[in-house]
């Protein structure tokens, strides 16, 4: 998550996530209805900023995630999570694709 005292701009919350599975370019409808919703506040210059009510069903979402996440790992070890995720990325590169993210 991106932090700043003076909050982000939209760009800067889309270019950090096509880092994260290249997702970046359909956020700025999703930003606009968390604007909307008061979620989130644009301030001077552009920042965003998250507001209180956001803080509190971010804390919540992360919650659930981290629950499921835990229910979906039972019983698999780090390594064997990281092998799952490495080999589909070997095959590719294998096959001349890329799998940076940048």
């Amino acid at each position: 998550m991106l932090h700043s005292e003076n909050g982000v701009t939209r760009d800067e919350v889309i270019r950090a996530q096509y880092a994260d599975l290249d997702v970046g370019a359909g956020l700025a409808p999703h930003i606009d209805l968390l604007l909307e919703r008061r979620l989130l506040v644009l301030h001077t210059g552009g920042g965003l900023r998250i507001t209180e009510e956001g803080r509190v069903l971010h804390r919540s979402a992360a919650q659930t995630q981290q629950a499921g996440r835990r229910q979906v790992h039972t019983g698999i070890s780090d390594e064997e999570y990281l092998t799952t995720i490495q080999v589909p990325q070997r095959m590719i590169r294998n096959s001349g694709g890329d799998v940076s993210q940048t």
